[in-house]
């Protein structure tokens, strides 16, 4: 499963560089985040299933905010740094808005919360609404989000809120799971279901990704341990290799656009308890997934400078941009995982195994102290 987030972390990537359109591998990046909502449906439900700290739901909300929070106002600051030193136009967005959608931006931009609905907000006339439409507006106002892609941490938020609560009540997930499908039918009987903002950005309709990735969990996991047993790490290659494989060749595919997407996220529900079993057994796997978050949120800063610094020096080539700015992030992804995420991982291992507070922090400066020469 690491690598395969790590895959789909490159997707979204690679839909950001100016190749974009002339690359074809991967997967467009909306289909990449439909795919991630599956998977961290499955990875919540696993957690909430298999550790009894959790039944204490604010234990719970602390450590996914440690796993969000610290690399994303990381970022955030270094692109508010970025801006103020390279882009000092981008502060004029925010004095053409009105003030609610100043407050919008300015909140949502700090508390994660929210980002996701400035897609869904216009401004006209000096007054903000409510839009689906969010591209046809005065004052454009994700382009005044500090890490723009960060607005499906908004949604994963929202998820995390419910999750407790949801999760660990099979009949209230298949009801909220068909709510979801109804409104999703209902939005494309409607017209606007197959077009963005509602495609992949509207919580409500993308609930439903959530959950069929936690059924995925707690039906298939349980049902191939049971069936497949001693063969089961095997069939765990082979069924990543095959994921691995579909997600590399996806815009490759000659098959209708919709067919391709169905098969897309009919594989990922099936096959990824399967591709859970072969992280737990590679350890080298579960590594390269830690690159995921990391490279995600921090990849679009990353290439807006390499961009800048290469037409600086008049490279202008789509292709050396798109590498040197891949790399780059890549390279970005490393150093915020190593200084920012491995560190937090040491109060995440304590929250997770139950340690009161006072323990968690003693074992923080006990390593600082350890790792100083």
């Amino acid at each position: 499963m690491g690598i395969l987030r790590a895959l789909l972390a490159l997707a979204v990537v690679f839909a950001h560089t100016p190749a974009a359109d002339s690359l074809p591998i991967l997967m467009p990046g909306s289909d990449a985040v439909r795919v991630f909502y599956i998977i961290s449906g499955f990875l919540i439900s696993y957690i909430l299933d298999t550790n009894t700290n959790y039944r204490n739901t604010p234990k719970f909300l602390e450590n996914r905010f440690l796993r969000l929070y610290p690399i994303y106002w990381t970022v955030a600051a270094l692109s508010l740094g970025a801006h103020f030193v390279a882009d000092r136009h981008f502060f004029d967005r925010f004095a053409a808005m009105p003030p609610a959608a100043l407050a919008l931006v300015v909140v949502s931009t700090v508390i994660l919360f929210g980002q996701d609905w400035v897609m869904f907000a216009s401004v006209h006339g000096g007054h903000l609404s409510f839009s689906g439409q969010f591209y046809n507006s005065d004052v454009l106002l994700y382009r005044a989000l500090l890490v723009p892609q960060a607005w499906t941490l908004g949604i994963e938020l929202t998820f995390y809120l419910i999750a407790p609560f949801v999760l660990r009540r099979r009949k209230l997930i298949l009801l909220l799971l068909a709510m979801s499908l109804i409104l999703r039918i209902a939005l494309i009987v409607n017209g606007v279901g197959l077009k963005d903002p509602w495609t992949y950005r509207f919580f409500p309709a993308e609930l439903a990704l959530f959950l069929l990735g936690a059924l995925s969990h707690k039906v298939l996991l349980p049902l191939y341990e049971t069936h497949l047993k001693a063969s089961i790490r095997r069939v765990s290659i082979f069924a990543t290799s095959a994921l691995v494989i579909y997600t590399i060749l996806f815009n490759c595919i000659s098959i209708p656009w919709t067919v391709k997407e169905f098969i897309l996220l009919s594989a990922y529900l099936v096959l990824l308890p399967l591709a859970f079993v072969f992280q737990n057994s590679v350890k080298t796997d579960k590594r390269i997934g830690e690159l995921s978050y990391p490279l995600y949120i921090g990849h679009l800063i990353v290439i807006e400078i390499v961009s800048l610094l290469l037409t600086r020096i008049h490279i202008k080539n789509t292709y050396s941009v798109t590498f040197c700015g891949v790399t780059a992030s890549i390279l970005f992804a490393l150093l915020l995982n190593k200084f920012i995420n491995k560190k937090v991982e040491r109060i995440r291992a304590r929250i997770r195994s139950g340690a009161p507070v006072e323990t968690q922090l003693a074992g923080v400066v006990v390593a600082h102290n350890l790792s100083r020469p």
